[in-house]
């Protein structure tokens, strides 16, 4: 049984799963996202009783979690063997072993090779210590095996497990997939991935394009799928003559397998360095409506901080690119970090305020095992906080007092901002995706009103924030911090609900030219549709 967050696939297990089973092992994947799905995950367990159980920990902070998830799947059935594995667990291997009774092994890096071994000794096929990077407890004892930091050949890899039924996003049959592992550039402070990658001969391996193009026709012509995801860290290649290779190629091969392209859509992830119109001209020609922009910091010396290699000029014409060419894009700015300067964020929120026309989200550089960022933490003897949940102070004491007001306002869970963002970003996303694949007179009405309402949105963050970096100059007492919280959470919530039901007209949309088109007149449908007198269009906003 392979367990894992999935609120979309998770392709880390699935991988997994699929070489497990063409082995021969029976395979059940089992989401597992939050607390409230132990009940669920246990009543699986028990039903199915495997002999070994598989948890990804992709995201350092739900390892608590997942350390509970173990010991309650040890109390219930004791002679299992639990196995963990991940970015966190990779690096931090001996504490957990040394802490985590119910975890019996945890597998490093890679973990195709690691998981079939692993099934081969629960058979009685080899021994343990013969286990490709694995480290296992023994009694007291602690063993590490033979390690090989590597990637596997992507092309020979059987496709990821998926359900019969794929999963759907805005009325769309939709999957996740990858055309690469890695990053290329794997040097950025705060990244796991990087860290991840950083040690391997070779820190990115590409899938072939005609692989790709032929997983996506199947999903297209067998499943109906036409939204994608791609999950790659860098859809693009280091050098811009590689890209366009590499999306000609990929465009050839798509064609080959007949998909036809104004019927999918693709989002991607991509550095700004990585953006110009030709590369943009062939990312539209695939399908592509969206991409996750590493901008990460507006400054100079942030960006420099952050170890991203690229500037502020990049990021300023990659974002003006994309919009010129309709693309959506959404993106993070890490304003706070342990050298963050009043003078970085003043910066950063310049440009919150400048630039409205994608969603965007603002945050703390987090600590990661195995990053630079917690070795320079360590070095510093500046790591503060519990494990695995490490934290630290921001040199700078005005900038750290903002960071700590961010934390109990944008961050806390009543204010609903989090939420606020997350829909915003997927508005974004459903705008281009109507555009494209259901395009008329009421869709045009509703992209519209969406890329209204996110510069709504955006000026409202623009100008929370810009209120925020008041605390660099001065201390706010607890009262100014509760009312301001109280003004955030009013303003979010006002626009999760117009943002509600905007996407609630967008879904409509869509279901009906489903529909439609099952009689053959999808054509016709948002001519039908204009004539129906509650069907509420047009919405200002100030």
């Amino acid at each position: 049984m392979m367990v894992g967050a999935e609120d979309e696939e998770n392709l880390a297990i699935r991988y997994l799963g699929a070489v497990l089973k063409k082995a021969g092992h029976e395979i059940v994947i089992n989401p597992c996202s939050r607390y409230e799905d132990f009940e669920k995950t246990l009543w699986q367990v028990n039903r199915f009783c495997p002999n070994l159980i598989g948890i990804s920990i992709a995201f350092q902070s739900l390892a608590l979690m997942y350390f509970e998830l173990a010991k309650k799947i040890k109390e219930s059935l004791p002679d299992i063997h639990i196995i963990i594995g991940g970015h966190f667990p990779t690096f931090e291997y001996k504490k957990i072993l040394e802490t985590q009774k119910s975890v019996d092994s945890v597998g490093r890096f890679e973990g195709e090779k690691t998981m079939l071994e692993l099934a081969e000794f629960l058979l009685k096929k080899r021994s343990i210590n013969q286990i490709s990077n694995l480290v296992y407890r023994n009694g007291t004892e602690i063993f590490e095996n033979e390690c090989f930091n590597d990637f596997p050949s992507l092309d020979d890899l059987p496709w990821p497990l998926r359900e019969r039924n794929p999963q759907v996003r805005l009325d769309e049959k939709f999957a996740t997939l990858i055309s690469s592992r890695g990053c290329w550039h794997s040097s950025c402070l705060y990244c796991c991935i990087g860290a991840f990658h950083s040690k391997k001969p070779v820190k990115f391996k590409l899938r072939s394009p005609k692989f790709v193009a032929e997983e996506i026709s199947h999903l297209f012509h067998k499943k109906g799928v036409r939204f994608f995801q791609f999950h790659d860290d860098n859809f693009m290649m280091a050098s811009k003559t590689a890209t366009i290779e590499r999306l000609k190629e990929l465009h050839e091969w798509l064609t080959k397998y007949s998909i036809p392209l104004q019927e999918i859509v693709f989002l991607i992830k991509a550095r700004p360095d990585t953006v110009d119109e030709e590369v943009v001209g062939w990312l539209k020609k695939i399908g592509t409506i969206g991409v996750f922009l590493g901008i990460e910091n507006a400054s100079e010396t942030g960006l420099m901080a952050l170890c991203r290699r690229t500037n502020v000029s990049n990021n300023q014409n990659a974002l003006l690119t994309l919009q010129k060419n309709g693309v959506s894009a959404t993106y993070n700015l890490l304003i706070f970090h342990p050298k963050a300067t009043p003078d970085e964020i003043r910066e950063n929120v310049k440009f919150m305020n400048s630039f409205d026309v994608f969603p965007y989200d603002f945050g703390r550089a987090e600590v990661c095992a195995g990053t630079p960022l917690e070795c320079m933490l360590k070095k510093e003897n500046k790591l503060k906080g519990e494990w695995p949940n490490w934290d630290y102070e921001i040199e700078n004491e005005q900038v750290n007092r903002m960071c700590q007001i961010y934390k109990k306002t944008f961050r806390d869970k009543n204010t609903a901002y989090g939420y606020m963002v997350h829909l915003t970003i997927a508005l974004g996303y459903n705008a281009k995706l109507i555009e494209r694949l259901h395009p008329g007179t009421i869709q045009i009405n509703l992209t519209n009103e969406a890329e209204r309402l996110i510069i709504n949105i955006n000026k409202f963050i623009g100008k929370q924030v810009s209120i925020l970096s008041s605390s660099l100059d001065r201390n706010w007492k607890e009262k100014e911090i509760s009312e301001f919280r109280e003004n955030l959470g009013k303003g979010c919530k006002e626009r999760i609900k117009l943002m509600e039901d905007i996407n609630q007209k967008i879904t409509n949309l869509v279901s009906a030219e489903h529909i439609f088109s099952k009689f053959g007149i999808e054509q016709k449908t948002q001519k039908v549709l204009n004539y129906l007198s509650n069907f509420n269009l047009l919405q200002k906003y100030d």
